[in-house]
């Protein structure tokens, strides 16, 4: 019992660096329970934040997680389609075990990052002093004390939020001065003013460091968005829409909405009355299903320019470098950034990235060269190798069912084996396709054979 304390003691309280393979762990576990569209890197700095708090905020950690899971905030409250026994579960071991990290699903980890973001870097303060007290963002639409921003990076959000923050600092101070209690929970006997009022516009696009711009920006709210902030100063701080965050998304007809205490991602409609209010949420958000017009009706003119704006071509440069796939790659309108895509191997094989034939019927010559002949070359290759990456060439081929072939179909043909396709006749998971025929196999072939060489007189074009 002393020896399993001790190390329950090492790695809570003295607070050792988390390993390597620790780590790894940690951001796989991240990816399966909602990060999946998170960078690796933005993992890693939420695993390193959390880790940090351990060391320097280990009561008010401890304090605020049970506090939330013991309310139900929405970071610490199960999540709708997964299993919600199962969540509960973890939730107590959570509560039980506040400091140990390897029990925190994303949305839980998302909770505390945003409970206790990193501080305000000091040239970002610096950068709005020097402002003048002037938005620091572009205003593109006005209408009886109604503001809209439109951020158009990471450098953007972080800007508005911290002059948000600072237009704010009276009203904050005066609920600060009278001990109530902010939106989110903190109170001035347990915080410092700055403290306090950074439970306010605390949105983690904006973050000073370890911010979400990039992973909300390229897809993480279920769309590639574009950010924009609805700002009404005539409306008290107390009001969950006196500010809040609209991400414009690709489809042009949904929205993601994000009131200004953070509680919660709520997709919308643009216009979309209801008949009672519905809204449930403790900070009057989570529930409803309003739309953007009915929760500020100033935002009658806005639709037209609070729109989703194409990624720039640096922006696509980043996406390719990251996590572009066939299924985005139509959504990349620069060439450069289509040859850097097809010139770069995949981040997490190494091996080279496919497109959909479609895609690449709709290259210009030269880049369809450069597909074939990176991913199928010719002289000085197995004839068989060649044959088998010309079958692969695409992520749709048609010999879609290879990579389910057993290791004896695969060696017999790599050799060159002609009775190969036997193996794949007695493949049991092949023969579930129907389509599991020497003549059906044959009839493939002789397609490809004549597919490649069209592919190939494509490649000397």
């Amino acid at each position: 019992m002393y020896w399993s304390n001790l190390n329950v003691y090492k790695s809570n309280v003295l607070l050792e660096a988390y390993s390597e393979k620790f780590i790894k762990e940690r951001i796989a576990y991240l990816k399966k329970t909602g990060g999946g569209n998170v960078d690796d890197v933005v993992l890693r700095q939420m695993v390193n934040r959390f880790d940090a708090l351990k060391m320097t905020k280990r009561a008010d950690l401890e304090s605020y997680v049970k506090q939330a899971i013991t309310e139900k905030h929405p970071f610490f409250s199960p999540q709708p389609g997964r299993d919600r026994a199962s969540q509960e579960e973890n939730l107590k071991k959570i509560f039980n075990n506040p400091l140990q990290l390897e029990f925190y699903t994303f949305k839980n980890l998302e909770g505390v990052i945003d409970r206790f973001p990193p501080e305000a870097k000091k040239e970002l303060k610096k950068e709005l002093k020097q402002r003048g007290g002037g938005p620091p963002i572009p205003i593109v639409y006005k209408n009886a004390g109604v503001m809209v921003f439109f951020a158009s990076n990471m450098k953007g959000c972080q800007m508005f939020q911290a002059w948000a923050r600072q237009q704010n600092i009276p009203k904050i101070k005066e609920m600060y001065d009278k001990g109530l209690v902010s939106p989110r929970g903190t109170t001035p006997s347990s915080a410092p003013l700055d403290r306090y009022a950074l439970d306010w516009y605390n949105y983690c696009i904006g973050y000073p460091g370890g911010s979400l711009y990039n992973s909300y920006r390229f897809g993480r709210g279920g769309s590639d968005a574009s950010m924009y902030y609805v700002y009404n100063n005539d409306k008290p701080i107390t009001d969950p829409f006196h500010c809040f965050v609209v991400q414009a998304r690709r489809d042009g007809k949904t929205y993601l909405v994000t009131n200004a205490f953070n509680t919660g991602d709520v997709v919308r409609y643009w216009d979309n009355p209801v008949s009672k209010d519905t809204e449930k949420g403790r900070y009057g958000n989570a529930e409803d299903e309003r739309g953007i017009l009915q929760i500020e009706p100033k935002l009658a003119g806005a639709k037209d320019i609070m729109v989703f704006h194409e990624f720039s071509e640096d922006e696509q440069l980043e996406i390719t470098l990251r996590d572009a796939n066939a299924a985005n790659f139509d959504n990349l309108t620069s060439m450069r950034a289509k040859q850097v895509y097809i010139e770069t191997p995949a981040p997490s094989t190494s091996g080279p990235r496919k497109i959909y034939r479609r895609s690449f019927d709709k290259l210009p010559p030269e880049l369809q060269h450069m597909y074939v002949n990176q991913r199928a070359p010719g002289p000085g290759i197995n004839p068989t190798q060649s044959l088998i990456n010309i079958i692969n060439l695409f992520q749709d081929s048609d010999i879609t069912q290879y990579h389910t072939l057993t290791k004896r179909a695969r060696a017999a043909l790599a050799a060159g084996d002609p009775d190969w396709q036997k193996q794949l006749v007695a493949e049991p998971s092949i023969d579930q396709t129907k389509k599991t025929t020497q003549k059906y196999y044959s009839n493939l072939i002789i397609s490809i054979l004549d597919e490649m060489g069209k592919i190939k007189r494509a490649g000397k074009a």
